[in-house]
């Protein structure tokens, strides 16, 4: 902790003198933890010296899973330029680090932007992407009201069941008039039980008339 400390004051040196010292660190170690809290004690200084470097390691596919994910979460911070956040989507489908990918995902996620919602809705869409990113891509995209509306198309293309599940997840959580008539599709038609199931589990939690009539149907068939 002493030593994590001592790091973390290189970047508050008066003038940016100690930028070098921790870019050097940084370099020297960067499969270590020195590596990894060098460049989050550079992710926290606006110098330049300091942003050209995580924009060069960012790009770097031969760095600790955990230190990549820090720059990442760097890059993107309060410093960042509408250039760092294109370099980081352009990143994206390099990176082999499923903890690398999160990290930009929830960094894009906090802007909001519709663009940023488009972009999280491509990653939700591309098949070559693991379940897990494609997940965290349609929970971050669903937090604008866009990216809600937009997701009621999305799950007739979707083939994989846990991406399916986690669709009705969202539509149960953001119940509009939208979401729930999607549920009640789901709960009557779905080839898929188990689905059928789960969306009829989040109609019964929504307070929509519509809802609890086709319930009733359901039950009586």
């Amino acid at each position: 902790s002493l030593r994590r400390s001592a790091l973390n004051m290189l970047g508050r040196v008066g003038h940016g003198a100690g930028i070098p010292s921790l870019i050097q660190l940084a370099t020297d170690n960067s499969a270590s933890w020195i590596g990894e809290e060098s460049g989050r004690a550079l992710s926290q200084s606006g110098d330049p010296r300091a942003r050209d470097f995580l924009r060069k390691e960012v790009t770097r596919t031969d760095i600790s899973d955990a230190t990549l994910a820090a720059v990442v979460r760097g890059l993107g911070g309060n410093e960042a330029t509408g250039k760092d956040i294109d370099l980081l989507r352009s990143s994206f489908g390099t990176m082999t680090s499923d903890r690398a990918r999160t990290a930009v995902l929830e960094v894009i996620g906090q802007r909001g932007t519709t663009t940023d919602t488009q972009w999280l809705l491509g990653v939700a869409r591309n098949s070559q992407m693991s379940a897990e990113t494609r997940r965290r891509a349609l929970d971050l995209a669903a937090r604008s009201t866009s990216g809600r509306t937009q997701t009621i198309a999305l799950y007739d293309s979707m083939e994989d069941p846990s991406l399916k599940e986690a669709l009705i997840r969202i539509y149960g959580q953001t119940n509009d008039r939208a979401s729930v008539d999607k549920l009640i599709s789901i709960a009557k038609s779905d080839s898929n039980y188990t689905l059928r199931r789960r969306a009829i589990a989040s109609l019964s939690r929504t307070q929509d008339p519509r809802a609890r009539e086709a319930l009733q149907e359901i039950t009586v068939r």
